[in-house]
């Protein structure tokens, strides 16, 4: 793709997360896009299917980003010592400081389930790759409650970036990733006592 290519692209993108902003996709149509970016149809159609591939496209970016991140540190996620664990979150959050704005639309009220569930995905393969030889050490009703106890800690984390981001990310990455990590290593009663 050339630069000006791309620059479209982009410039069709951020045209679109304006619209998305205020309105829900069922709501947005390809004319008040292309309007809005003051392209024609086919300028659109170059880039994106329809609107769905777009928020699609942008989500999963966004998606691949935080991932690849997160995979650079991986062997941070795994390990026992929390200030070790705590940097892994660090370059994960900083990413969503950058592009805080275009976070808080795809979390917003108008947002799709894809990219809440795709953070989900993220957080959830982290946990069950930490907590793998606990699980796979136990059985029956034991393994139920572990499981559990560990869909608390996936959803409670989701909850938490959300909600950060939701809030205008009013704590900085580096005291988010903090409190991310005490999450995994006390429970919330020990983390709302110890603050």
């Amino acid at each position: 793709m050339n630069t000006s290519s791309a620059n479209t692209r982009v410039h069709i993108m951020d045209t679109f997360l304006h619209i998305y902003e205020s309105l829900p996709l069922e709501r947005i149509h390809i004319k008040m896009l292309t309007e809005a970016a003051d392209i024609n149809r086919g300028t659109f159609y170059l880039h994106f299917f329809n609107l769905e591939d777009l928020i699609t496209s942008i989500e999963n970016e966004h998606l691949e980003a935080i991932k690849e991140r997160g995979n650079k540190a991986r062997h941070l996620y795994l390990s026992e010592k929390n200030g070790e664990f705590m940097q892994y979150f660090i370059p994960i959050f900083q990413y969503m400081e950058q592009h805080h704005k275009v976070l808080r639309i795809l979390t917003g009220p108008h947002s799709r389930p894809h990219f809440r569930e795709g953070l989900l995905k993220v957080i959830r393969q982290n946990a069950l790759a930490r907590f793998e030889s606990i699980l796979s050490s136990c059985n029956g009703a034991d393994l139920i409650k572990r499981d559990l106890l560990m869909e608390s800690v996936i959803n409670g984390n989701l909850g938490i970036l959300v909600r950060w981001i939701q809030s205008d990310m009013n704590l900085p990455p580096e005291e988010l990733a903090s409190l991310m990590s005490q999450t995994v290593f006390k429970s919330p009663m020990e983390n709302m006592l110890t603050l």
